[in-house]
């Protein structure tokens, strides 16, 4: 970030800084991942493009509550969440604590394939 422009938004970066979002506003940027495709990763462009090539009807970035699940198969009620690779280890730890409140909330079980690294 240029230096005048870090200058210029640090205020507002500090004014922000501890503040908790109402489950309201965290739903509704949920919503808004949905509506504009946001956060879709390369392992999940892969998997809608097989999706799309068996002809199954699906959702990508679907909100639940605060949260977004990567894929609903519309026909079949099914849940995907498409995990790859580790990143930095706060979102790791995210990801999981998200997996296991929709997985408890719900009353659902998961089910993880993994496979090697990626050539």
């Amino acid at each position: 970030m240029p230096k005048g422009r870090r200058i210029n938004v640090e205020p507002a970066h500090a004014a922000r800084r501890g503040q908790k979002d109402s489950f309201g506003i965290l739903c509704m940027r949920a919503n808004t991942r949905f509506v504009k495709g946001l956060h879709i990763g390369q392992r999940e462009i892969e998997f809608a493009t097989s999706l799309k090539a068996a002809g199954i009807e699906f959702r990508q970035q679907f909100p639940f509550g605060k949260y977004n699940l990567d894929f609903v198969l519309v026909a079949h009620g099914v849940a995907v969440e498409v995990v790859s690779g580790g990143g930095n280890p706060r979102q790791a730890k995210g990801r999981t604590e998200r997996s296991e409140a929709i997985l408890n909330e719900h009353n659902l079980i998961e089910i993880r394939f993994t496979t090697g690294p990626r050539r």
